[in-house]
């Protein structure tokens, strides 16, 4: 494993050998096992129930004064954990979040019905996702750049499938009739690389690393959201959660790797169409499904919750997608992007707390349906700002083409008419 701290040469994924550092495998297998471990949570689908039937919290406490501290905590924590791991060294960072990881499991066991004590539990796993980047980082600093979405992909499905494998087990343990909680939270955030802060976001700016990083900042906001309350629209009636929950992802495991198969099997140039036109499609797609969820959720129909579920699912299938789409092609854009990603994740952060206090009871107190048709707004700005920049896009491409046109033109007339000048100097000869 690299040091911390230290720059690493270059390799290609899988190398047999590298200059003073392990190979990238043995840190690739490292990074999946060590997520698949963080992301092991049977009771995750069942958090609001564990709440409510349990521990006998009302679902408004849980949706207005207890979820929001993970936002709140994780925007204060992560500017902290980031410019720690660059003073302490990333292993000490990521140490410190598995003790918020095991802190929440305890305090979740022993805590009992205490509000309190509950809303510090969501302080302690916002500590393990503000230090989940030191993680990351190590893996990226020991890999190259044309290795990164294969390691993005890889990591992801690690997490997937220990997802899968948990919501599996919680669903068995609800079956049996044992509501035993585990290590429960809300979503993960994107993966973040710290680095050395250079002229990172002028060089990001012109290499186009900032559009994924801004595009993600608002899709991942309002992911962060909808995983966190998913489950509380129709929470008192009968639903399979766990199933639900391995459905989700199974699925966005296999998502998660179609960026990888898809350089493997498209050209340079198909690919950045493909990924063009997901960027300018995704939002709006998106916005379709979380709204679906908000009728759905609107109506409190027990026959409308399968079709709530099925576009829960799809919805966390083609965000997974554009995660990885975004990671990789973000982190391949800027060559130092500790300073962009800081910002992005910043503001992906900001937007969050920002919608979940306009949408709690301290703002307009509105009700979870109208909160995710909100969202959903969002992501249809999200889209109508990618189709402006696409306009304006293409609208450039095609009045540089015009340019270069005229100019081919006027050098072939220079050439097959020459001037008066050069009918003198040839006179003279």
């Amino acid at each position: 494993m690299p040091q911390d701290g230290e720059q690493q040469p270059s390799a290609s994924l899988g190398s047999p050998k590298r200059s003073s550092a392990l190979p990238a495998w043995p840190v690739l297998a490292l990074v999946c096992g060590f997520t698949a471990l963080q992301t092991f949570k049977p009771s995750e689908p069942y958090l609001v129930p564990f709440m409510h039937c349990v521990r006998g919290v009302p679902r408004s406490t849980i949706v207005d004064s207890i979820f929001p501290f993970w936002t709140y905590a994780q925007l204060a924590l992560l500017p902290l954990l980031s410019a720690g791991s660059e003073l302490v060294g990333y292993r000490a960072v990521v140490l410190v979040g598995m003790l918020g990881r095991l802190a929440t499991l305890l305090l979740l066991l022993y805590g009992g019905d205490s509000v309190f004590l509950l809303q510090l539990s969501q302080v302690a796993i916002a500590v393990g996702f503000a230090a989940h980047p030191s993680l990351v980082a190590i893996l990226f600093r020991s890999l190259p750049s044309e290795s990164y979405a294969r390691a993005v992909g890889l990591v992801a499905s690690a997490g997937v499938l220990s997802e899968v494998a948990a919501s599996f087990v919680g669903q068995m343990l609800v079956n049996a009739g044992a509501h035993q909680p585990a290590a429960t939270s809300p979503y993960p955030p994107s993966h973040r690389r710290p680095a050395t802060a250079g002229r990172s976001l002028v060089a990001s700016c012109s290499s186009g690393a900032l559009k994924y990083y801004a595009w993600l900042a608002v899709a991942t906001a309002v992911h962060h959201l909808v995983f966190t309350y998913w489950q509380a629209p129709l929470a008192p009636l009968p639903k399979p959660n766990g199933w639900v929950s391995v459905a989700a992802s199974l699925l966005g495991g296999c998502a998660a790797l179609l960026p990888l198969c898809c350089e493997r099997w498209l050209d340079e140039r198909r690919c950045a169409r493909l990924r063009s036109a997901l960027v300018l499609v995704a939002p709006l797609l998106l916005s379709a499904l979380l709204y679906a969820m908000a009728v759905a959720g609107e109506r409190h129909d027990e026959r409308l919750a399968a079709s709530y579920d099925a576009a829960f699912v799809a919805y966390h299938v083609l965000h997974e997608l554009m995660r990885v789409v975004c990671d990789a092609e973000g982190a391949r854009c800027a060559p130092r992007f500790a300073l962009v990603g800081g910002i992005a994740t910043t503001a992906t952060l900001a937007l969050q707390s920002l919608a979940q206090l306009l949408g709690s009871r301290p703002g307009l107190g509105l009700p979870l349906h109208t909160q995710f048709k909100l969202l959903a707004a969002m992501l249809l700005a999200l889209f109508a700002v990618c189709l402006g920049a696409a306009c304006v896009g293409a609208a450039r491409t095609a009045s540089g083409w015009r340019w270069c046109d005229h100019g081919r033109r006027s050098r072939s007339r220079r050439v097959a008419s020459p001037t008066a000048a050069d009918a003198r100097e040839t006179l003279l000869d």
